[in-house]
């Protein structure tokens, strides 16, 4: 990470450094993940069809003016950002068969980043219910 972290000059590049994953694209010299998405700052084991499937799942980002906002930005899913190499995680890709027991998630991980604040979202504390107001 040490590489990348003279890079961070905004929101939007520290958002791509926590969703990094050089796999099959050449960044930098040496880049574990170009062989290995696994080694990614944002690991995709999914992407080897005989690994777990796991990894980097989501990302939290915030920066100085949204800590006092209680504000951040947040995504869902596998990192596809900049690598055209990356495809959306696809559960009838990654295990076609059933293998994997899995309730209540999406066939697809294909979400775009969300603001995410008091003002978004909304709790029902007695039924421990989260979502976004209207």
């Amino acid at each position: 990470m040490n590489h990348f972290s003279s890079k961070v000059k905004d929101l939007k590049s520290l958002k791509d450094l926590l969703r990094y994953n050089g796999f099959n694209k050449q960044s930098f010299p040496g880049d574990p993940s170009n062989y290995n998405p696994a080694k990614g700052i944002s690991a995709r084991n999914d992407l080897i069809l005989w690994r777990p499937k796991s990894g980097g799942i989501d990302t939290k980002v915030t920066n100085a003016d949204f800590v006092f906002k209680m504000t951040s930005v947040a995504i869902s899913g596998p990192t596809t950002e900049n690598n055209h190499n990356l495809s959306v995680f696809d559960w009838k890709i990654a295990d076609p068969n059933h293998y994997i027991k899995r309730e209540g998630v999406p066939e697809r991980f294909d979400f775009p980043y969300i603001l995410m604040n008091p003002k978004t979202i909304c709790c029902d504390n007695n039924n421990d219910i989260y979502k976004f107001k209207d």
